[in-house]
């Protein structure tokens, strides 16, 4: 399903506005549409991507893009096994604050928001490639990148901010609010922003410091 598909699905089946002059334009649709798919993003593991970086020699510290979530995988192209996820307070506690400057094969990286570290700093050039979840991205299409059974939710976040929209003659608080309950029963609670970056930077399976995993 096309977003154009879903926003006519929403006029007829939810708005009841497929007759024009149209009470929303498809401006405003298009938009509700695109941060139900953010927002149910935000909330359940949807969009799963494969992402590489271009490792050079000397470098450990790389951005990644803003759209990258959770990171479950990632390896070097010339090595034999994945990289381990650690934190920059595991790190000074195992090897104290030298260890930014060590160099060798890398066999972990440190996740801070956008900025990702390899330990040790690597010797040669590389390619990394990490396997994730991601929010939309510009290449970002919803029948390749969204299960056609986990589009259906995004209806109710249309209609919710369709009857939430301050305009006189649709604005209805109580019609919106139970559309959001059907989103939230389909994807879950939101989660703060701080939830998020916790579950992005902290690793999966913890760290194992003095043989106890922290």
């Amino acid at each position: 399903m096309t977003i154009a598909a879903l926003i006519a699905e929403a006029r007829r089946d939810f708005l009841d506005d497929y007759i024009e002059p149209y009470r929303w334009s498809d401006t405003q649709l298009t938009r509700f549409a695109l941060e139900a798919v953010t927002e149910a993003c935000n909330r359940t593991e949807l969009i799963h991507k494969s992402k590489t970086i271009h490792v050079l020699a000397g470098t450990a510290q790389y951005t990644i893009d803003p759209y990258t979530q959770k990171i479950f995988y990632a390896n070097l192209a010339l090595a034999s096994t994945a990289l381990s996820q650690t934190t920059a307070a595991a790190q000074d506690v195992i090897y104290g604050r030298a260890w930014r400057n060590a160099a060798g094969t890398p066999r972990s990286y440190i996740r801070e928001g956008r900025t990702f570290t390899l330990f040790p700093k690597p010797l040669v050039n590389d390619t990394l490639t990490y396997n994730c979840t991601s929010l939309p991205d510009t290449t970002f299409d919803i029948d390749e990148d969204i299960e056609a059974a986990d589009q259906k939710g995004f209806l109710y976040w249309i209609a919710y901010k369709a009857f939430l929209f301050p305009d006189p003659e649709t604005y209805n608080r109580l019609t919106a609010m139970d559309y959001l309950a059907m989103f939230n029963s389909v994807y879950g609670d939101p989660k703060s922003t701080k939830y998020l970056h916790a579950t992005q930077n902290n690793p999966m399976y913890g760290v194992l410091i003095g043989g106890r995993m922290c």
